[in-house]
């Protein structure tokens, strides 16, 4: 006789991780039957509300090149070609 796997013991291909989040009352109750519902965890229903519905964030690239701080050092020593006028309003 087969034995059923539980949800749990099922294979996910993606990285999670675990967040802990305070939602209200009538969202919970909204979510967990929509996940009854549906056959789905909650979690996966998050995942695709955030991949659906939150805009992509991107910032612009590093243009100012490295800062290298010696383990030794009490000064800093730029590396490349560095626009100091940028370091130096960053700071």
């Amino acid at each position: 006789m087969p034995v059923k796997q539980s949800q749990g013991a099922r294979v996910r291909t993606r990285e999670l991780v675990r967040a802990h989040l305070h939602l209200a009352a009538e969202a919970h109750r909204r979510l967990s039957v929509h996940a009854l519902m549906s056959g789905r965890s909650a979690g996966d229903l998050v995942s695709e509300l955030i991949t659906l519905h939150l805009r992509s964030w991107s910032l612009p690239e590093d243009q100012t090149g490295r800062i290298d701080c010696g383990k030794n050092s009490d000064r800093l020593e730029l590396g490349g070609d560095v626009n100091l006028a940028a370091v130096e309003t960053a700071a």
